[in-house]
């Protein structure tokens, strides 16, 4: 057959996939890795990158090629800089099953310095989304969200969705046991060097995709010039046996920050007491939140008992920017019975974007799952070690089912490979702590690891100090580290802004000194939000911008404008609300008669008094146009 045909969409490129697959043995001697063009997905056509999407297709079984070929989905985005490295950064996700399309919308505003030096190639592991096939599984979410109605029957309708997914890839003729850290390893090599043509590469990996990242430096090292791992996994830990101790640790730890902050201690006088007695409250009696199903709109019914608000509180820790307003949230619920937040987070864990199929295949064929207990010291309380632990009987039943192979033992021995190796860690992380990021560090003789205060899971887009570290690194990776940023890291539970002015076009305004510039008139920091300056070159045209932006919004969430008069002009204030993904966004406009100004300002919901007070307030009274 004639393979380039097999060249031109993507519908034909699935179609002759298939076609491979029954042919392997005749082709694939004759096929080499390429890279395929793709259309971009719609979500990154507003990012200010130069983006290239495409396939590359790579073995299904690395040593038995003629089992055919599966095509793992890639984006590159080209350097912003005109003497660009020849080693780009390869970006690998976390999950497993998580797609790579959270990272490269976050490093489009926190990796400007490293995109400025090398290009960024954003891989979408095997299975993921993206890539083909994809191992998602949309009736998972459904059961999922279904489940969570009833405590008492989550386990069962958890495990028929686990159920019926893998019958429909038992339908699809898709054989999980490909799916392992062994066979994604060895793709990236052949992705970044064999497809795309670079001679050498940078990895970065994050929580699962560091423990893939230390599977490459041992076993497909091809390539690699230097590493960073970012909120480490170390090969072969048990994650559900060390996450009572660890999630209740990094509890303490910002119960403790909490009440050494004026402002957050007169708020949350007893942030620990408080948990523990909203456990103790649900473990005794559930309650029944109702909110908002993310896929369909709808309204769902949740019911929360001491194992769901466990888990909410633990995957909270994972946010670096939420970490502020927790204990405001939880305090919430045991003053006021607010458990929206909860049920909204709860809701929030599974998407119909995650590849629940990769999910099963990693940490089903990474661990035999046997019966060991938790390892907590005395100081953890019983009540939270009892509701985190519920969690970790999942993958003791699901993994008999989803019956894979282990992987080899070797493969999760420490990594040891003689590669420069950066290692970050957060003080606040619940599942990857710091202790992780030393122990594997130990054993890689080129290895620095920093611990960065006030982070939780993943460092590098958390603040400009860890992606300004990682950026020094990729230059030199044998030069001696500046590490003083480290020093003023830590947690604010005050949002705090300083000023500085700005002009775009023909408006002058003010956007926080540090918000970084992602491209002309749009700002941006990790942990705070975003702000636009939209101008029209012709005046009365503001209606026509609002219904173009609010056009299908819900009335609820947009309420009623305001009308305020600030400085020069009078400004229409619309303020949307998104609980369901817990944020705001507010777009005020103004005209002349020679333009018409419309400001955007996004950021976390719990910080929507904040940056309308100290953000949104200001740089109008302080904006000057034409």
């Amino acid at each position: 057959m004639n393979i380039n045909k097999c060249r031109t969409t993507l519908q034909l490129l699935i179609a002759c996939l298939l076609l491979l697959v029954a042919t392997a043995s005749m082709t694939y001697a004759q096929s080499a890795a390429q890279f395929t063009p793709t259309d971009c997905p719609e979500q990154f056509a507003q990012l200010p990158l130069q983006l290239a999407c495409g396939l590359v297709a790579v073995p299904l079984e690395h040593d038995a090629p003629q089992r055919g070929t599966i095509s793992v989905a890639v984006f590159r985005a080209r350097s912003t800089g005109n003497n660009a490295a020849a080693d780009p950064l390869v970006l690998l996700q976390g999950g497993p099953g998580g797609s790579v399309d959270t990272l490269l919308l976050a490093s489009a505003v926190s990796l400007t310095d490293i995109l400025a030096e090398r290009d960024l190639v954003f891989i979408e592991q095997r299975g993921n989304r993206y890539s083909v096939p994809s191992l998602t599984c949309p009736s998972f979410v459904e059961k999922y969200l279904m489940s969570l109605a009833n405590t008492s029957t989550a386990d069962q309708l958890a495990l028929e969705a686990s159920q019926s997914c893998l019958d429909e890839f038992a339908a699809a003729g898709i054989d999980l046991s490909a799916f392992d850290s062994v066979e994604n390893a060895r793709d990236i090599p052949t992705v970044v060097i064999d497809a795309l043509g670079y001679s050498s590469y940078n990895l970065y990996g994050v929580s699962y995709g560091s423990q893939l990242a230390q599977h490459i430096m041992e076993i497909a090292p091809r390539g690699l010039r230097s590493v960073i791992l970012d909120a480490v996994a170390p090969r072969g830990q048990d994650f559900d046996q060390m996450a009572p101790e660890y999630g209740w640790r990094a509890f303490k730890r910002l119960a403790e920050a909490c009440a050494a902050d004026t402002t957050c201690a007169d708020a949350n006088p007893d942030l620990e007491g408080a948990l523990l007695g909203l456990l103790e409250r649900l473990n005794a009696e559930p309650v029944n939140v109702t909110t908002i199903n993310p896929t369909t709109g709808e309204e769902i019914n949740v019911q929360l008992d001491d194992a769901a608000l466990a888990t909410v509180v633990f995957n909270s820790l994972y946010d670096t920017a939420g970490l502020a307003n927790l204990p405001g949230l939880i305090t919430a619920a045991a003053e006021r019975d607010d458990f929206s937040w909860a049920a909204q987070t709860l809701v929030a864990l599974v998407s119909p974007d995650f590849s629940i199929g990769m999910n099963f295949a990693v940490n089903c064929s990474e661990q035999s799952y046997d019966d060991s207990q938790p390892i907590v010291s005395p100081n953890v309380p019983k009540i939270f070690v009892e509701a985190i632990s519920e969690k970790s009987l999942e993958n003791k039943t699901l993994c008999p089912i989803v019956n894979v192979p282990l992987i080899a033992s070797e493969a999760n021995t420490p990594a040891d490979a003689d590669i420069p190796t950066l290692l970050m860690s957060g003080t606040y992380d619940p599942i990857t702590p710091a202790e992780y990021g030393i122990r594997v560090a130990e054993t890689l003789p080129k290895a620095v690891h920093v611990e960065f205060p006030g982070v939780g899971h993943g460092a590098i887009m958390s603040n400009t100090c860890p992606a300004s570290i990682a950026a020094a690194f990729l230059k030199d990776p044998a030069a001696e580290l500046d590490l003083s940023c480290v020093k003023s890291m830590g947690l604010r539970f005050a949002v705090s802004f300083e000023l500085s002015e700005r002009t775009v076009g023909t408006a002058t305004f003010l956007v926080p000194n540090d918000w970084t510039e992602i491209e002309r008139g749009a700002f941006a920091d990790a942990m705070m939000g975003s702000f636009m300056l939209v101008q029209e070159e012709q005046g009365r045209v503001l209606e026509q911008l609002l219904n173009a932006m609010f056009e299908g919004a819900d009335e609820q969430q947009l309420g009623t404008p305001a009308q305020r008069m600030l400085g020069q002009y009078t400004w229409t204030i619309y303020t949307l609300r998104l609980d369901s993904e817990s944020m705001v966004i507010f777009a005020a406009g103004a005209e002349t008669n020679a333009n018409t100004y419309l400001v955007l300002l996004q950021g976390d919901i719990n910080n929507a008094q904040q940056l309308e007070e100290d953000l949104l307030v200001p740089t109008l009274t302080a904006f000057r146009g034409k």
